[in-house]
């Protein structure tokens, strides 16, 4: 069946497009090995839809229900189709990569990855021409890592559950990856495409939840109890697994437009969020846009830490929620950096039962601290900040420095 249609990831609208299919859209490498016969089973092409920069696109653009042309070019495992609406990928190593001519999932239908453990790794990286539509169900009991150049879409019915998950529109090279050395990369033009979640995306417990890209925007709920959650925005980036378990990422390369915007939920509690984008020319627009809901409370004797990174010229705007409280014990952490940061109409809490938090915007104590320090901080008259003690013990410290 011919396709008349696809989607690109148009970087001047800031938004995935349907285009005509032989529109051009420069080809990513990322080192990977060549792929061969398939071995995987694509759904029926049905004429889709696609949310995009929340606008509906019915009727079209053509997508696939399912996976298609799957090959595993690294480990062992097989990849199935136990039903219609089921494409299964059993992994028998603990590492895998496998390559796709696309990879959607449709609304009711299902891909799942069965896997020797919660350490497992599936890399998961599409070749073809088409952004990702995740509008059904995605499941693991390991880790899975989809790369799609192309762009990558969780609709508002997408629901994932694994132990750990990267999307990806930067791609990683095949010997990084075997060697746990998570380093993402764009192709040589820096054309970074966009990481958009409309729907839920859950992480187990201790699990990490990771979306990279040239622009990464959350319009949905994302979860990782006693784990981590990052959002990050940049051309090359590191992602670093530290020995505490929680997810630190290092951007090593700025991206044209780059930008992390948080509209919904993203909640690890006694765990770590970071939101964190380097653009290489921010001076007009903001690289790091909180306006919904980030928690990260206190769980376990865990604190929990909050960091917004807008890096050494980028803006932050904050006008949403940043709990990081706790209702038994100490509150845990905020770091706000930027450039510039404004806070208007925003909640910052790290009040605790046992004493507060910290909260530093724009720098440390009296500008110490490794905190880079800002050029200008202002919290407007409807902001709150607090870092109280809510039953016994020293309130906690709130600095706001430029």
């Amino acid at each position: 069946m011919n396709r008349i249609y696809r989607t690109l990831f148009n970087r001047r609208l800031g938004r995935f497009q349907v285009v005509a299919e032989n529109a051009r859209q420069r080809r990513k490498s990322g080192g990977q090995s060549g792929r061969g016969a398939s071995s995987g089973s694509s759904g029926s092409l049905t004429s889709g839809s696609l949310l995009a920069a929340s606008l509906l696109l019915a009727g079209t653009a053509h997508g696939a229900n399912l996976p298609s042309g799957g090959e595993i070019v690294h480990g062992s495992g097989t990849i199935s189709t136990p039903g219609a609406q089921h494409l299964r990928v059993a992994q028998a190593s603990d590492k895998l990569i496998a390559n796709w001519d696309s990879f959607d999932i449709g609304e009711g239908h299902r891909v799942s990855f069965d896997q020797p453990g919660s350490a497992s790794v599936a890399l998961n990286r599409v070749l073809g021409s088409d952004a990702s539509r995740i509008m059904g169900q995605l499941d693991a009991n390991g880790q899975v890592f989809l790369v799609n150049p192309n762009g990558v879409l969780f609709g508002p019915n997408a629901r994932v559950d694994t132990a750990g998950l990267v999307a990806s529109t930067l791609d990683i090279r095949d010997e990084d990856f075997l060697n746990g050395h998570y380093r993402f990369q764009a192709d040589a033009d820096g054309n970074a495409a966009e990481v958009l979640n409309q729907g839920t995306i859950t992480a187990h417990d201790g699990g990490a939840v990771a979306l990279l890209g040239g622009r990464v925007s959350n319009e949905g709920v994302i979860q990782a109890q006693l784990g981590s959650v990052a959002l990050a925005a940049g051309d090359a980036m590191t992602l670093d697994f530290a020995g505490d378990g929680l997810l630190s990422v290092e951007i090593d390369q700025p991206a044209l437009d780059a930008l992390v915007e948080n509209r919904q939920l993203i909640q690890a509690d006694g765990g770590r969020v970071l939101l964190t984008a380097s653009a290489a020319d921010s001076l007009l627009n903001n690289v790091v846009n909180q306006q919904g809901i980030v928690r990260a409370r206190s769980l376990e004797t865990r604190n929990g830490q909050i960091v917004l990174e807008g890096g050494d010229s980028g803006r932050v705007q904050i006008a949403g929620s940043l709990d990081a409280g706790s209702d038994t014990g100490s509150g845990g952490g905020i770091q706000v950096s930027g450039e510039h940061i404004a806070l208007s109409g925003a909640t910052l809490d790290v009040s605790g039962a046992t004493g507060g938090g910290s909260i530093e915007i724009g720098g440390g104590y009296r500008g110490g601290g490794d905190l880079p320090h800002a050029r200008s901080a202002t919290v407007d008259a409807t902001s709150t900040l607090s870092a109280d003690a809510t039953h016994h013990g020293d309130g906690g410290s709130i600095v706001v420095w430029s």
